[in-house]
């Protein structure tokens, strides 16, 4: 989906950064974000069943 897309564009372009930058700690949220939209739906479902 567009947040997937968006984290990993994210990643790809942190890749080019500097271990030590600003913008690097950021890119665990997106990791988190990416996760949480991917995990919470069949979190959601295996709670229903």
């Amino acid at each position: 989906g567009h947040f997937a897309g968006l984290s990993w564009d994210t990643l790809w372009e942190a890749r080019k950064l500097p271990w030590n930058d600003r913008r690097m700690l950021y890119v665990p949220w997106s990791w988190c974000v990416t996760a949480a939209l991917t995990f919470l739906p069949v979190g959601v479902t295996l709670m229903a069943v």
